[in-house]
Formats: structure tokens, C-alpha cells, sequence
């Protein structure tokens, strides 16, 4: 009776390869920056709706905006670009 032999690279088992304990903390170390930089972002949405809204009247001419304008942008939730 012949039997086959598979050829296999040394080192390497069936198994499948696991991702390391140091990609697993880039992984979470990217997300954390990722989500950091949303909040981030929405507060200064935040802080720039809220000193449009305190403008006054002859600033915003300036800018080539009314008053509906700013009532309209300030009314966007925060997430909304």
C-alpha cells in the first residue's frame, strides 16, 4: 500500500493563525483613537453651533447669513455634519 505524504511548511500546524496580543492592542488602541476623535469632533460642533448662535445681527450680514440660517444649524443634533 503507497501512502501520500503532505507537504507542509516546518513550523506550521493545522491549526489557524491567531492574531498576536500585539495586534489585538493596536486594534483596540486604533478604535480608542478613532472613537476619541468623533467625540472630539462632536464637541466642537457643539461649541461652533453655540457661538453662531450668540452672534450678533450685523456679524452675521457679514458672514452673508440670517437669522434662519443659524436657527436652522443650530437645530441639527450634535452627529449631524
Amino acid at each position: 500500500m503507497h501512502t501520500t505524504q503532505i507537504n507542509r511548511l516546518p513550523g506550521r500546524s493545522r491549526a489557524p493563525l491567531r492574531p498576536s496580543r500585539a495586534t489585538h492592542q493596536r486594534r483596540f488602541t486604533g478604535r480608542f483613537v478613532k472613537l476619541l476623535n468623533i467625540l472630539f469632533m462632536w464637541q466642537a460642533r457643539v461649541s461652533e453651533r453655540h457661538r453662531l448662535a450668540n452672534l450678533e445681527a450685523h456679524r452675521l450680514e457679514d458672514m452673508g447669513l440670517t437669522r434662519a440660517d443659524v436657527i436652522g444649524e443650530c437645530s441639527k443634533p450634535f452627529w449631524r455634519a
